[in-house]
C-alpha cells in the first residue's frame, strides 16, 4: 500500500499548486483593459494602473506561491513593461496555433482578483469556444506587485523566473 499511496500523492502534486475558483469573467476585468495582440496603447494602460497601484506588505504570498526568491525585481516600470510585452507575446505565439486548432477565441486582460491575490494585479488569459459550448477558462499569466517602490514580476506558465540583480 506505500508504494501505491505514494504515486497517488505524486500525480496529485501538481494539482495542488493551484487553486481553481468559478467566477465571471466581469468580475474579474476590474480595469477594462483587454486585447488578443498586445500594443502599446494596452502596454500604457497597463503602466498607468500598475504605478497607481497600492504596495504589497510583503513580496512573498504563501498562499498563492508568490515567493521573492521567484521573481525578477524591477526599478524601473518600463523595465517591467518591457518584460510583460515579452511574455504576453510569447505565449500569444502558443495561444494562437492552439486556438485555431481547438476553435477557440481568446484575450488577455488586466485584473485585481482580490479574494485571491490580495496586492497582487494580474494579467490572464482567457480562452473561450468559439461556439459558445463550452464555458470559459481563465488562467493568470503573469503576476505583478509594488513593494518599497520596486516592481516584482511572476510567470505563472511554465517558465522558471530568476531575480535579477
Amino acid at each position: 500500500m506505500g508504494i501505491v499511496s505514494n504515486l497517488i500523492q505524486k500525480i496529485k502534486e501538481p494539482f495542488r499548486k493551484k487553486e481553481y475558483y468559478a467566477t465571471g469573467y466581469d468580475s474579474l476585468n476590474s480595469y477594462s483593459i483587454e486585447f488578443t495582440e498586445v500594443n502599446e496603447v494596452d502596454l500604457k494602460k497597463i503602466e498607468n494602473v500598475v504605478s497607481t497601484f497600492q504596495e504589497a506588505d510583503t513580496i512573498d504570498n504563501d498562499e498563492v506561491n508568490l515567493f521573492k526568491k521567484e521573481s525578477i525585481r524591477y526599478s524601473l516600470i518600463e523595465d517591467l513593461i518591457k518584460n510583460i510585452e515579452k511574455a504576453i507575446i510569447e505565449d500569444y505565439r502558443e495561444t494562437y496555433f492552439e486556438a485555431i486548432n481547438e476553435n477557440w477565441k481568446f484575450n488577455y486582460f488586466l485584473s485585481y482578483p482580490e479574494m485571491i491575490y490580495k496586492d497582487t494585479l494580474l494579467v490572464s488569459n482567457r480562452v473561450q469556444d468559439v461556439n459558445g459550448n463550452i464555458g470559459d477558462v481563465i488562467y493568470p499569466l503573469l503576476a505583478i506587485r509594488k513593494f518599497n517602490k520596486e516592481y516584482y514580476f511572476w510567470e505563472l506558465g511554465d517558465n522558471d523566473s530568476n531575480e535579477q540583480e
